[in-house]
Formats: C-alpha cells, sequence, structure tokens
C-alpha cells in the first residue's frame, strides 16, 4: 500500500490523500488520464510517475519545470517513506507515505513536515564582496501561527491566447528578445533608471534588471547598479529574492535575482478587504524579522521602500517562509533623473530630504499597517499638528487602542521619538495579543 498526499501551501498539512493497493505505476499530473490530477499551470500533463521497483518504489519525473526533492532537481528517485516531492520549483508538494497493509496511512496519524526551502541548483557567483554572517532574528509567537491569513486565488485563465508556455514541452512560446542565452517573455517594471524583464532559462523564470537605453552608458547608473548588486550578494534570507547572477552583455550590466511568485498585499486588501487586527501582527511579524535582517548587516542595509505593494504572501511556501520583501533599493535614496525613491506617504521626513536611516524604514511601517488593517490610502489621515505634518492616528478608523499607539509611535516626525529599533516594534506588536 502506498498514500500520496497533497499538502497544503502554507500549512503543509494534509489536504487530499490518495492510496493505492494493486497499481505498479501511479501517475501524477495535469490531464485527467492521470491516477492524481492537479490543476496547476506549472505541472505538466503527466508530470511524475511513482513506479514500483521490486519490494520498493521509484519517483521519476517526466515534467517540463521538473520535479523536487529537499530542493534539489531529480530525475529518478528511490522513493523513502514520508518523502515530501514538489512539482516544479513553484508549484504543489505531495508527501509519499508507505504502508504495510492494512495500516493507516500515516498522512492521517501526524502533520508532515516542511519541505526544506530550495536551494539553487546552479547559481554564476558574481566577484563581488563575501556574505556577511546574518544576526539572529526575532521569532513569531507560537499562538500566532494559528492564525488564519487570508488566502488568496490566482487570477489567470485557461487559454492558448494567455499562455506564456507551450503545454508540452514547457518551452515560452513567444519570447520579446534573447539577452545572454535569456529569453525575455515581458517588462515587469519600468522607472526613469531601470527596466525589469521577466525571463526564462532551462526552465527557470527570473527577473532580469538592467538600465534604461538613455542611461545605459552613464558610468553613475552603472555604478548604481553595481552597488546593488554588492549589497544582495551579500544577503542569504528567505525574504529577500536571492541574487542569481551580475553580468555585462552587449556593453550592457545586468542583475538577476529570483522571481517572487504571489499576490503583493496592496492588490489583496484592495480585492479581498482589509485584514483583522491578529492577521496583521501575523504579517508585520515576518516583516519585521527581514527587516531585523537587513539591519543588522553591517553597514546595515536599507530596504527604503517599505509599502503593502512590496510585501508579497508567496506562492507555495514552507511554513515560516510565507512573506517576501521586494523593491530592496540596494544603499539608492534617489535616482539620477531626481526622482525620489518610495511613495511619500509612507515615507519618513528624514528620508524625503535624502538622509534615509534604520528609523526610516521603521516609520514606513505605520502607514502600512494602516493600509492593512482600513483598506484606505494612509495619505487620507495626514494633519497638520504643532507645525507639523503627521499620520494622524486618532482619526484612523477601526483600530484598536494598543494598535494606534503603535503606530503613532512608529510615525513619530523626528526619528529619535520613534522605537529604537525593529525588534523593539515585534515586542510592541507581540504584546498586542497578550
Amino acid at each position: 500500500m502506498i498514500t500520496l498526499t497533497l499538502l497544503h501551501p502554507l500549512k503543509n498539512t494534509p489536504v487530499q490523500n490518495w492510496t493505492f493497493t494493486d497499481e505498479s505505476v501511479i501517475r501524477i499530473g495535469r490531464s485527467d488520464h492521470n491516477h492524481v490530477v492537479l490543476y496547476s499551470a506549472v505541472v505538466s500533463r503527466s508530470h511524475v510517475e511513482v513506479r514500483r521497483m521490486g519490494e520498493g518504489w521509484e519517483v521519476v519525473n517526466l515534467g517540463a519545470n521538473g520535479t523536487y526533492v529537499e530542493g534539489e532537481q531529480i530525475h529518478s528517485l528511490a522513493v523513502t517513506d514520508g518523502m515530501v516531492i514538489r512539482l516544479a520549483r513553484s508549484g504543489p508538494s505531495m508527501q509519499i507515505s508507505l504502508n504495510p497493509q492494512g495500516s493507516k496511512p500515516a498522512a492521517e496519524t501526524q502533520t508532515p513536515a516542511p519541505p526544506p526551502r530550495p536551494s539553487e541548483v546552479h547559481r554564476t557567483e558574481p566577484e563581488l564582496a563575501p556574505p556577511v554572517t546574518p544576526a539572529p532574528s526575532p521569532r513569531i509567537s507560537p499562538s500566532l501561527l494559528q492564525t488564519q491569513v487570508p488566502a488568496w486565488v490566482c487570477d489567470h485563465l485557461p487559454g492558448r491566447d494567455v499562455l506564456s508556455f507551450c503545454l508540452n514541452c514547457g518551452q515560452p512560446l513567444e519570447p520579446r528578445q534573447t539577452i545572454a542565452n535569456h529569453q525575455v517573455l515581458k517588462t515587469l517594471m519600468r522607472s526613469s533608471l531601470n527596466v525589469n524583464y521577466l525571463v526564462w532559462l532551462n526552465g527557470q523564470s527570473r527577473v532580469l534588471k538592467t538600465l534604461n537605453a538613455e542611461w545605459s552608458d552613464d558610468p553613475r547608473a552603472q555604478a548604481i547598479l553595481e552597488q546593488e548588486a554588492r549589497i544582495l550578494q551579500g544577503l542569504n534570507h528567505w525574504g529577500i529574492a536571492h541574487l542569481h547572477d551580475y553580468f555585462w552583455a552587449d556593453k550592457q550590466p545586468y542583475l538577476l535575482r529570483e522571481m517572487v511568485y504571489g499576490h503583493d498585499l496592496e492588490k489583496l486588501v484592495a480585492q479581498k478587504g482589509r485584514w483583522s487586527e491578529p492577521q496583521v501582527v501575523w504579517l508585520m511579524l515576518r516583516v519585521c524579522e527581514i527587516i531585523d535582517y537587513l539591519h543588522s548587516q553591517s553597514p546595515p542595509v536599507l530596504h527604503q521602500d517599505i509599502r503593502p505593494a512590496n510585501i508579497i504572501l508567496r506562492a507555495n511556501p514552507p511554513e515560516g517562509q510565507e512573506v517576501a520583501l521586494v523593491g530592496l533599493q540596494g544603499g539608492v535614496s534617489t535616482t539620477l533623473t531626481g526622482t525620489q525613491v518610495g511613495l511619500p506617504a509612507y515615507m519618513a521626513p528624514e528620508q524625503q530630504e535624502g538622509n534615509p536611516l534604520p528609523a526610516s524604514d521603521l516609520y514606513s511601517l505605520g502607514p502600512t499597517l494602516v493600509y492593512l488593517l482600513t483598506g484606505q490610502q494612509p495619505s487620507l489621515f495626514y494633519k497638520f499638528a504643532d507645525r507639523e505634518l503627521r499620520l494622524a492616528v486618532d482619526t484612523v478608523p477601526g483600530i484598536s487602542s494598543g494598535m494606534a499607539t503603535v503606530v503613532y509611535n512608529l510615525t513619530h516626525p523626528s526619528w529619535d521619538r520613534r522605537y529604537p529599533d525593529v525588534k523593539s516594534v515585534a515586542r510592541a506588536l507581540l504584546n498586542l495579543n497578550n
């Protein structure tokens, strides 16, 4: 007897079981002919076979996007009891339980261990500064791990006209151009200085960042991108997009990073509504953990653009790694064009004056809390008081007095009147649940 268990993408708890007693080959994929049918865009029509091999079993990959065990891509591998396989890097995870005849499936008697964070099969390291050893990060209260966070559902639709990849071979359908063997699928973002592309190479999607055409030959702009690469190369944290490479092609610098899949909090709240206070605390504690890691570097790394649009609720992550913080500015407070980094409603006064500090990142958490709790833009609640423009917490509807105090302390116009560090913010948030 063998049991396959689909795992919840966030909690890694059993969602559905399939038990087989007589089959010698069990097929998993998106097509209806499989024994286990999984409707996911990254799952191939025939993705995995679990085959009986003598007294044991073997898992064999058939999918274009690969099958992973403990973060490593496999072709075939002997099955061990409790093994967790992931169909594609961002796809569903399944636990395989080997059960003696008549015994109860293991997935029904115990909670499966979360799969490890995927490791990179290939990475070309830039010749930059060596990584910095991270300082310990604050941990989340166990009671908050049971908080029900609003789920999100992918909005993609079936049909050839919206697909980026062939369902049979997994290759991009209509790449726009090729940059150093990376096939460009679409433009993700374009600013006055940079452009970000979604690219594909050897079955993996990445973000490729470079300079706009008008800045590509400017040594100052090139230095800014190299500085960002140096900073990212020294970072290694589940909540920050991983740097894969920094290279030059056709006299243009390029920065290659992990593509973070999921929903950003700005869109999620706009579509599904505001979050409850326990849900917001659950989320912000994870954000605090990421910021603490950044600020613990030597010298501290400032994010400088913390806001709901740059907080991603990841798709299919291991438990405890559900949140990613994107939009890291690489230490650059303003661009060469004079455009200020970030949005004014989320920016501390000293950052708006071009002097960002670690306390400036803490300030941004206050307006972020307001948006998540109310679903309204924080710019609506700024008022003049004592000749200073500040976020008037007493005008924010529907937040508790304890949360109002946290927001008030985060957004004080004077940086030295805010919380001394992000660990203090985390403690204040935890105290709201006591």
